[in-house]
């Protein structure tokens, strides 16, 4: 029994050096990281805990090596991997308040889509958000004439987003339309003038185009 575990650790070796490929230890999302490296290591047959282990002392800086110390100095004697992993997790991972805070306050639209907007609040949202709230929150984020053109829908997030999306492109692509060479005596009599970059018949266009696509 032990010459099949030596064995298996050697081939689980042999495999590791041309098999896995690993990512950089991420520290604003711990528990991704792990499922992308848990990928690697399902991908090239490796299983064990020594094997593992290892892997995840080499991907890590010496910063966060330093603090994990303790764990990697004097390792349990089963679990190791496991161990580390928990550990790495709950240094790095943010808390719960911090998430709802970052959820409440801290997030734009920005050069996002809609629809990215929407995955990295239900990302912070995790189980403690319902989606009436977030719905309200996603909305509350999105340029005035979106809101209006959402709140109209009687669609689920899901489809929410994918309107939003369009509207989003169309609107872009107006603005980049609009954009067009103009003589000096032109922009000269447009000085004076208020201009909107979409008025609200280009919003109702786009809407109508989105509900089309």
């Amino acid at each position: 029994m032990q010459g099949e575990n030596l064995n298996s650790a050697i081939n689980d070796t042999t495999v590791s050096r041309v098999g896995v490929k690993l990512p950089p230890f991420w520290k604003a999302n711990p528990a991704l990281w792990f499922v992308q490296l848990e990928a690697q290591f399902a991908l090239a047959g490796i299983t064990a805990d020594d094997t593992k282990f290892n892997h995840v002392i080499s991907a890590i800086d010496s910063d966060i090596l330093n603090c994990v110390c303790d764990i990697i100095l004097k390792p349990p004697d089963a679990d190791k991997y496991s161990t580390l992993k928990n550990c790495l997790i709950e240094l790095h991972s943010e808390s719960e308040a911090s998430k709802i805070r970052t959820l409440l306050q801290g997030l734009e639209l920005g050069d996002q889509r809609p629809s990215q907007l929407l995955a990295r609040m239900k990302a912070l949202a995790g189980d403690t958000v319902g989606e009436p709230l977030l719905r309200s929150l996603w909305l509350g984020r999105l340029p005035s004439n979106t809101q209006t053109i959402l709140t109209a829908l009687k669609e689920d997030l899901a489809g929410l987003a994918s309107v939003a999306d369009k509207i989003n492109d169309l609107a872009h692509h107006s603005n980049i339309n609009s954009v067009t060479p103009q003589s000096s005596d032109y922009r000269v009599a447009q000085l004076g003038k208020t201009s909107r970059p979409i008025d609200d018949f280009s919003w109702r266009s786009c809407f109508y185009q989105a509900r089309e696509l």
